[in-house]
Order: C-alpha cells, then sequence, then structure tokens
C-alpha cells in the first residue's frame, strides 16, 4: 500500500474511536476504503479498543431454545438450505400441541430465550402464532422470547389483512418480547433478485423494524454476507441499518453471518474464510456506533475462530441455540454447538474475558462488572515490542513477554509487518501434495496418537511398494509437486525396505519432491541398522 494512502486509512480509523462525536462518524466512503484497503491487525485492533471501551471484558451470552415451526416456505430461496416443498417426505408443520409437548421438556433448563423463527407456510395464519407466543409464556414465563423475522410478521399481515402495527400490537400482547434480525440478507436490490428474489425488499425489512421500535419492541440486525455482494453493497446495508438506528435507537445487536453454501441454490461453492469474517466484524464494530453489541452466533463458527472475533470487536456470541434447524441444513457443524451455559461460560473465561448470562432483551442475569480498560504494557514488553518492530532478533525471555502480555491483534500487526519485510507484501505460497502414511503398524504406541495399531491387530496394514509408487504417479498427474511419507514405526520394515521405496518413486516420478520421514523415524532406522545419523 502506498505510504499517502496508508495514512489516509489510518486517520479513518482513529477517527473511529471518537465514539460519541459525529464529527468522528466514518462515512460510508471511508468504511469501503476500510474493507478494502486497510490493514486486518490494524482494523481489528481499533475495533478491540472500540469493543472495550464499552463493554471492558464483558461477553455476553444466552441458554438458548430454538423453534422452527415448519420449513414450508412459499419463498423457496436459494440461499436457504432449509426450507422443503409440500411433498417432500423431509416436511414437517409442528401442531401447537407438539409445541407445548417441546416446551414442556425445556421447563428447569434455565433458559433465558426462546427463538422462534420459520418457513412462510400457508396453512399457518396469524391465530396459529398468537396462540404460539400465548403457549410460550405460560409454559416459560421467565423466558425472553424472541420470534418470526419481519419476513414472517409482513407475510402475516399482508394474509390477514392488517397493518404490521396491528400484527406487532397481537402478537407483543401474546408474548413477543423481541423481533431477530433474519430475513436482512443483504439490502441490495441486485443481490436480492439473485438469492432471494420473492423475499420482501429492503425497504419494507427496515420498516416493520421501525414499527417494532416505536411500538416498544426491540430487535436485531442481520447480514448474510460472503456470497455474490460487492465491498460497496455490504457498506450499504450498514448505513441503512445505522440510519434507522439513529432515527429509533431499537436495535439491541447487530448480528454478521457469513454464508454457508452446503444445500444452497445460488451457484456459490463455499462461504467466506475466518479473514473475511474477522474484517467484516471488526468493520460493523466501527461502523455502527450506535449499536450497542455485535453479536457472533456460536453456531455459526469454529470456535478458533470464535476466539478470534471476540479479539476484533465482538462482545456477544449468542447463545446455546438447542435444536437449531436452519444454519445446521446449510452446513454448520454440530461440532460448533455449545451444550450448555457454563461450558459457554469456561470458553469465554479462557480468553481472560468475564462471562455474562443474558437474554436478548440484555437483562443481567450475572452482576459481574468490568471495567472498561485497554491493556497496558509493562515496560520490559515495550522494549520487546520494540525490537521485534525493528525487525531485531529477540532472545526467548523476550519472545515469553511478548506472547503472554501483547495484545492479541498487536501481536499480530507485528506479525505481519515482519512477514511484509522477509517476502513483501503481495506473495503468497502454497503447495499442491499428497500425504500417504504406508502403514499404522508403530510399536511405541504414543498415548497422544490414535493412529498406530499393533502388529497383530485385524486394521493394522502396511502398503506394498508398488502400491505407494501408484497413489505418487496419480498424485503427480493432478498436479502435486511434493509427496509426505510418513508411518509408524514398523518391525517389519527394514532399512533396505525404505531404500527400495524411495528409488522405486524416483525411477517411475523424477521430479516429485519426497518431503518424508519425520526425525523418529529415521532416527529409529538409524539404530536398528546400526548406521550413524
Amino acid at each position: 500500500m502506498h505510504a499517502t494512502e496508508r495514512g489516509k486509512i489510518l486517520r479513518f480509523l482513529n477517527g473511529a474511536n471518537m465514539l460519541q462525536q459525529r464529527s468522528g462518524r466514518i462515512s460510508p466512503e471511508e468504511a469501503i476504503d476500510l474493507l478494502t484497503k486497510a490493514d486486518t491487525a490494524e482494523l481489528m485492533a481499533r475495533a478491540d479498543k472500540i469493543r472495550r471501551q464499552r463493554h471492558g471484558a464483558n461477553v455476553y451470552h444466552v441458554h438458548s431454545l430454538n423453534l422452527n415451526p415448519t420449513n414450508l416456505c412459499e419463498n423457496r430461496c436459494g440461499l436457504c438450505a432449509f426450507w422443503r416443498e409440500s411433498g417432500s417426505n423431509e416436511a414437517y408443520t409442528l401442531s401447537l400441541q407438539q409445541v407445548e409437548e417441546r416446551l414442556e421438556r425445556a421447563r428447569g433448563w434455565g433458559l433465558t430465550d426462546v427463538h422462534i423463527v420459520g418457513g412462510l407456510n400457508r396453512e399457518l395464519g396469524l391465530d396459529y402464532y398468537v396462540e404460539l407466543l400465548r403457549i410460550t409464556k405460560r409454559v416459560l414465563p421467565a423466558t425472553a422470547v424472541q420470534a418470526l423475522t419481519a419476513v414472517e410478521i409482513q407475510w402475516l399481515s399482508d394474509r390477514a389483512g392488517k397493518s404490521g402495527a396491528e400484527v406487532l400490537a397481537m402478537l407483543k400482547t401474546a408474548g413477543l418480547d423481541a423481533l431477530p434480525g433474519g430475513g436482512a440478507e443483504i439490502f441490495s436490490t441486485r443481490v436480492r433478485e439473485n438469492i432471494c428474489p420473492k423475499k420482501l425488499p429492503a425497504d419494507q425489512w427496515l420498516h416493520v423494524h421501525h414499527i417494532a421500535h416505536d411500538l416498544g419492541i426491540p430487535s436485531n440486525a442481520t447480514m448474510l454476507f460472503g456470497h455474490v455482494e460487492t465491498p460497496e453493497e455490504i457498506v450499504d446495508h450498514l448505513c441503512r441499518l445505522r440510519t434507522l438506528q439513529d432515527q429509533t435507537g431499537g436495535f439491541q445487536a447487530f448480528c454478521p453471518l457469513p454464508f454457508h453454501a452446503k444445500g444452497t441454490q445460488i451457484g456459490v461453492a463455499r462461504g467466506p474464510g475466518g479473514h473475511a469474517i474477522a474484517r467484516i466484524v471488526a468493520l460493523a464494530r466501527i461502523f455502527l456506533d450506535n449499536f450497542p453489541h455485535i453479536r457472533v452466533l456460536a453456531n455459526f463458527l469454529d470456535r478458533k475462530l470464535l476466539q478470534t472475533l471476540l479479539l476484533c470487536g465482538a462482545d456477544d456470541i449468542g447463545g446455546t441455540s438447542i435444536d437449531e434447524q436452519i444454519a445446521r441444513s446449510a452446513g454448520a457443524s454440530d461440532d460448533c454447538s455449545f451444550h450448555d451455559p457454563e461450558e459457554m461460560a469456561a470458553f469465554i473465561r479462557e480468553l481472560g474475558f468475564h462471562s455474562v448470562l443474558t437474554s436478548s432483551l440484555y437483562g443481567r442475569h450475572s452482576q459481574r462488572q468490568s471495567q472498561a480498560q485497554v491493556p497496558l504494557l509493562a515496560s520490559k514488553t515495550a522494549r520487546a515490542l520494540q525490537k521485534a518492530e525493528a525487525g531485531q532478533r529477540l532472545n526467548a525471555e523476550e519472545a515469553t513477554w511478548l506472547h503472554d502480555t501483547l495484545p492479541f491483534y498487536e501481536l499480530g500487526r507485528i506479525a505481519h509487518e515482519r512477514r511484509r519485510q522477509v517476502i513483501g507484501d503481495q506473495r503468497s505460497t502454497f503447495i499442491i501434495d499428497r500425504n500417504i502414511s504406508f502403514t499404522n503398524v508403530c510399536t511405541v504406541g504414543c498415548k497422544f496418537c490414535a493412529y498406530h495399531k499393533g502388529p497383530g491387530d485385524g486394521d493394522a496394514f502396511t502398503m506394498s511398494i508398488e502400491e505407494i509408487v501408484r497413489l505418487v504417479e496419480e498424485a503427480a498427474g493432478l498436479g502435486a509437486t511434493q509427496i509426505m511419507l510418513q508411518g509408524g514405526l514398523n518391525p517389519a520394515l527394514s532399512f533396505s525396505w525404505y531404500k527400495d521405496m524411495l528409488r522405486a518413486i524416483k525411477d517411475r516420478v523424477p521430479a516429485v519432491w519426497l518431503h518424508s520421514l519425520s526425525p523418529a523415524e529415521v532416527l529409529w532406522l538409524a539404530q536398528r541398522s546400526h548406521l550413524p545419523l
């Protein structure tokens, strides 16, 4: 990046920290520059500073049950893997009795939230949803009910011949506490025509939330990203949310949702990677200066990435989302989900944050308070940081200081700068390779290893040299330039066998690079052959 342009970006980032001063508000044009040009570490650092100024070390989470009444949907959006046709074996609609039975099972679970969203099913009218909410409040009276997206509200309004305000007032009386943020997707007309052409337009989505806020019903807002949208369309989406929030103040949290491609029909092979997700979360925290919370949903995200997002602007990780179906239909892994609030709290504390069990209304279930502050560096850490910035070699003690005390984003910034010094701005390398584990027989039996088998085990195996060579040839034919060869310490394989294997590969595929044999294997062969290393 040119120095002048980099200076401009830094001025924008510095302005983002003037949280309550409108003169420091980031403009849409500046937001596009930040999203497309700012260093990721710097973007994360500024977002984290804002997050700490607002919430200190607090991280919020809820204990929630998801209730999806039906997967029949008239819209049949290409972006959604949840909906089913009426004749499908997988189609379902819950009766009110089934709803009540499911809620009854949840008594005593200590839930903070029930989250209710589903498809647009012609068989379910306004009366069904009014009664559903009454049942929910009767069975779980102390639980916050966040139910029905703006898409569902508008659908019910149109079919009942009532205004949005009338429908929302009826639902509020029945037990509705808050609206979820679903259905926003990306506000761009171009994108919506591509991914959800039947879904209500962006202006109507915003109008429903405006009405809800006027009636005292708070809501969240979402953005589904990582499919066919542009940076300009992302910023337009954020800008329209910020404008409505200026008018009503009714949004509680912004939830950026990374697209999951499995089972969808919009021609996108995969959703965004961790780098893109971190940049979106950081930009959201910087740009949405009037939103109290940035919520990232644990059931959408790998836990390692989730930790990173708490260090770049997010202050809320959603909830346990028991029985959630929509994200799971699109490929979100069950491994991402937390099973109880204690597990979530432990996850939060591992990062040095304070766990705050709350609800979607952000009523506090925990009275833990945290002073809002940004970590200060000890003088010895500051000196080590100066050496690192200058490209000087660190000793072990200095490296430990940086690892243990430096804020995550600052460590990332220094590492990224060092990478630039070593290999330049634009260069990233990769290889096409194949790993061939030619035997799982191993007499060492390390307790951390699930791969090894004993020589007499039924599922033990050792490949022949010909089998190995054929796998190498196949990989080379697919463009592989490197082969990783590793296996167990198998007493049946002599030093001569290893030499014959390597010669056979090189004779048949001379151009391939053999990145092979661990130090343990080499040492073991030397010892068995009575040869020096």
